[in-house]
């Protein structure tokens, strides 16, 4: 089955890509609720060269960009180079799907910078929901919007338009 016109809008020019700030998780929300969020986290320092997660290791947990600068890679057939996909900065997010759909992760993320991450386990997102059920809709809810914005860069550049 051909799935590239699925994705495909064609009565409508895409001529906007999203910039960095249409991926910052949860812009919209009070501190009070981002420190709620951050209860159920545990902060993780990293140093520049750090993996932070390996391609292919099945660790569930959201991350939060709290400071620093981050590189997720791909490894390229044949694995015997790595592939830049994307650079991370503060208020991005990363590993929404292996937190969604429990599989192994599908890219690596690789420190550029010193920073620090706050990451968020499923058993403490489970926590989180039976206390604060407005602010996991929420979390679910961008989480959904961000992977949505990702799907479409990547069908923008399967398409072979410049990003």
């Amino acid at each position: 089955m051909q799935f590239s016109a699925f994705f495909g809008y064609p009565d409508q020019e895409v001529s906007v890509i999203p910039d960095d700030s249409e991926l910052v998780f949860l812009p919209n929300i009070s501190e009070e609720e981002w420190e709620n969020l951050l209860n159920y986290t545990e902060t993780l320092r990293f140093h520049i060269g750090d993996v932070i997660i390996n391609q292919g290791e099945d660790d569930r947990g959201l991350y939060f960009v709290v400071e620093g600068r981050l590189q997720v890679l791909s490894l390229e057939p044949g694995g015997e180079s790595w592939r830049s996909l994307a650079e991370l900065a503060s208020g991005a997010i990363f590993g929404e799907q292996a937190f969604l759909d429990g599989k192994p992760r599908s890219a690596a993320v690789r420190a550029i910078s010193d920073g620090t991450l706050s990451r968020l386990n499923p058993e403490a997102f489970e926590k989180l929901a039976g206390r604060e059920p407005t602010l996991a809709y929420a979390i679910l809810f961008d989480l959904g919007r961000i992977l949505s914005l990702r799907l479409r860069l990547m069908s923008l550049s399967n398409r072979g338009q410049e990003l």
